[in-house]
């Protein structure tokens, strides 16, 4: 055994004993009345199963992710902005940071090998997808600050941990899984086929872990020019929508 492993198993024994099962009997979210894990014996956290599951996959035991229409505007304006600003300091740093990640991810692992893999690993795996797929630097760093942008504006947004998850869950959906398809002998049916998917988990700590190498890596982005980006995704999606109104010749000359 590892002196990591028997380090965590020391640490697990030692909270186990220090556990009071006699404590707070309710979940820590407001409203909840089911008992957290310390009082229920399923863990030592302080939510329940529910709310437990729902913040290891969405960053916040109340908050749900952003939906896809939600990031794509923001994802459009930030890909137009880093297209116009390719000289800006902060922009080249942050494509430079975002294309090394994506260089040194090393070899892909595939999805349905990844049980039992280190975080950091299945974090580095990601990246690697990302680059086999053929995505530019551009595009993860778009994708980046489009969940940026959207939490930034948001006024019921969560803490940090929330914007992290979900810079993570993009670049996972961004990597994509793995599609198999084989083809099967049958008289009936001459074009069947037996498809497997594979898609990588988006929960738990790899999310946590590529989600922090993200945001280091577009950290002045964020930090420095995140209220230039909200003017200009804003004027951006504006633009977007005078030009998708239903103007035609007979309108314009009456």
């Amino acid at each position: 055994m590892t002196d990591r492993r028997q380090r965590r198993r020391g640490d697990l024994k030692h909270r186990l004993a220090a556990n009071d099962p006699h404590g707070r009997q309710h979940c820590w979210v407001v409203g909840c009345t089911k008992p957290p894990g310390n009082a229920s014996g399923d863990g030592l956290g302080r939510f329940c199963k529910a709310h437990l599951e729902h913040y290891r996959r969405h960053g916040d035991p109340l908050k749900g992710s952003y939906k896809a229409a939600q990031l794509a505007p923001h994802r459009k304006a930030a890909a137009a902005w880093i297209k116009e600003n390719r000289t800006d300091p902060f922009a080249v740093a942050a494509l430079g940071a975002v294309e090394s990640l994506m260089l040194s991810a090393g070899k892909v692992i595939e999805p349905q090998n990844l049980r039992g893999v280190p975080t950091k690993d299945r974090a580095r795996s990601i990246w690697a997808r990302i680059r086999d797929r053929g995505r530019k630097p551009e595009e993860a760093l778009a994708a980046i600050l489009s969940v940026a942008i959207c939490y930034a504006a948001d006024y019921q947004r969560a803490k940090p941990e929330h914007r992290t998850v979900q810079i993570a869950k993009v670049l996972n959906r961004l990597g994509g899984g793995r599609v198999k398809r084989w083809p099967v002998h049958d008289p009936s049916a001459p074009n069947r086929t037996i498809t497997l998917r594979w898609f990588p988990a988006s929960e738990g700590l790899v999310l946590r872990e590529i989600g922090e190498q993200a945001e280091r890596a577009a950290e002045f982005l964020i930090h420095d020019r995140m209220e230039q980006l909200i003017e200009y995704s804003a004027q951006y999606r504006q633009r977007l929508a005078l030009t998708a109104l239903p103007f035609t010749e007979q309108s314009s000359k009456v």
